[in-house]
């Protein structure tokens, strides 16, 4: 019998410390921790998934919406969404080495914008970090000027939905 393949489910408040060892895995410092990613999955629940194979999680999507130009401090809750939120954040996005390819993310990435078109939202936007900005561009996303701006090393891009 083969193997069940990957799929996207709707994250839960349970799978925040699995999010949280693939985020500190892959994103170093600017992965965050479990109580972030619970926040983030109780204030918008339509925007975050997992990736899910044989009961394990093996990759997350984690997004909300938030002003254009900015985004929530890294590992920092955020006590609530702030009111006239006009762009739909990508958070954080991992997805473990042993399964990337097959377009994975890409997938995810058109079910949130599916989701953030439906409740308004006309862009989408990202922090880009050690030189995801490369993959993000495939995906549509651009350079945008932000208000502040970020590290040498974070990139702030959007993507009209």
């Amino acid at each position: 019998m083969a193997a069940e393949p990957p799929h996207w489910r709707p994250a839960r408040a349970g799978d925040a410390d699995a999010i949280a060892a693939l985020a500190a895995a892959a994103l170093g410092p600017y992965g965050e921790s479990a109580q972030v990613y619970a926040e983030r999955i109780a204030l918008a629940p339509e925007g975050c998934l997992v990736l899910e194979q044989g009961g394990a999680v093996l990759g997350h999507f984690i997004s909300h919406p938030w002003p254009r130009g900015s985004a929530p401090e890294v590992d920092k809750l955020v006590g609530s969404l702030p009111a006239g939120s006009d762009c739909w954040h990508v958070h954080d996005a991992v997805i473990s080495p042993d399964i990337r390819g097959g377009n994975l993310a890409g997938r995810a990435l058109d079910m949130v914008a599916m989701t953030a078109a439906g409740r308004g939202f006309d862009r989408l936007s990202l922090i880009a970090v050690g030189g995801a900005d490369r993959f993000w561009s495939r995906h549509g996303f651009a350079p945008a000027q932000a208000n502040p701006p970020f590290a040498p090393d974070k990139v702030y891009m959007e993507r009209p939905i």
